[in-house]
């Protein structure tokens, strides 16, 4: 039997994510990298790839679940399900490149987002751009990212959004998993048949949160 004052083996990032809802994982992604999907984002953009305002962002480019970044959402899940101390199922990636004047609108996540990490890729801007939560005591909690940086949080039960933007832009990433053992295994792939595969829509249009 295990001793009435037992607890399993933490690292400082789990606690973190246990007790508040989020963790941030500095340099998830080298330099090198990041560079590189900027890049292959400059020619998507140049070739008229991605469409421009979704509805939770207007002046801001999107795409959902490009080749990049669901192989992000692959190559990224043992990162993310280490820094939790969650076994996950990844779902679907979205991007965006936000342009000045953008702001993301105060929301929660829907169930194929119950463990989402919003990374961020590159940017040009001469001060920080904070991603705001509400933590669970109802403060506002403020992280800056830096190229390569990513933040893990609890989107289905954290409200999170970003005030208008004032550089000129920034490319993000999401990427989302639901828990392997949860509620929502059925959201696997995001229904899809699998990582990669385009998002059939059935019925109601898709809405997307990230």
């Amino acid at each position: 039997m295990r001793p009435a004052n037992f607890r399993p083996a933490f690292n400082r990032f789990q606690i973190m994510f246990i007790e508040t809802g989020y963790t941030v994982f500095r340099n998830a992604v080298p330099e090198l990298l990041c560079r590189f999907i900027a890049e292959e984002y400059n020619l998507m953009l140049a070739n008229g790839y991605l469409a421009f305002n979704d509805k939770q962002v207007e002046k801001a480019y999107y795409a959902y679940g490009l080749p990049v970044t669901e192989s992000l959402l692959g190559m990224l899940l043992p990162t993310v399900a280490k820094e939790t101390g969650a076994e996950l199922l990844p779902t679907y990636s979205y991007s965006r490149v936000y342009l000045k004047g953008a702001w993301l609108k105060r929301h929660t996540d829907r169930p194929a987002c119950e463990v989402s990490a919003t990374l961020a890729i590159a940017q040009k801007t001469e001060k920080p751009w904070p991603i705001c939560l509400q933590g669970k005591d109802g403060a506002t909690v403020e992280v800056n990212l830096a190229p390569g940086d990513m933040l893990i949080y609890s989107g289905m039960d954290m409200p999170h959004w970003r005030d208008p933007f004032d550089g000129e832009w920034q490319l993000q990433a999401f990427l989302h998993y639901v828990r392997k053992n949860g509620l929502y295994t059925d959201r696997l792939y995001d229904t899809r048949t699998g990582l990669g595969a385009p998002k059939v829509i059935k019925g109601a249009q898709q809405e997307e949160r990230a």
